[in-house]
């Protein structure tokens, strides 16, 4: 009762994913929510998975095709564009920080006193 399908920011979005041009509306806040405490849930399960996302040099997330020795070696969260190239999603929408914002505020009560 009174769920509405809304996303979290009101305009579409636009980016280059796999180098061509894709726009999307966001994710629903409650989809966030329940991303997030999947994988807070996914890192207690298997705490070698990092809260990090592949990213350039500039910081940027990268929205790209990972080459094989980088997604080799990755122990942190990707999107599925970052194992195919013929994979757009989760799409240029995708709020990785405020994902990564939200596992890490999660987390944060259930770390132990001395890794805070």
């Amino acid at each position: 009762p009174g769920f509405e399908v809304r996303p979290a920011r009101p305009e579409p979005i636009t980016a280059l994913v796999q180098g061509r041009r894709y726009s999307m509306y966001d994710y629903t806040p409650a989809q966030y929510a329940t991303l997030i405490r999947l994988i807070a849930g996914l890192r207690r399960a298997l705490p070698r998975i990092r809260l990090a996302v592949p990213r350039d040099p500039q910081g940027a997330v990268v929205q790209a095709v990972l080459p094989k020795e980088a997604l080799g070696a990755w122990s942190g969260l990707l999107g599925h564009y970052h194992v195919s190239e013929h994979k757009q999603d989760p799409g240029p929408a995708f709020n990785w920080e405020q994902l990564l914002r939200g596992v890490k505020a999660l987390e944060a009560p259930l770390a132990p006193a001395q890794e805070r």
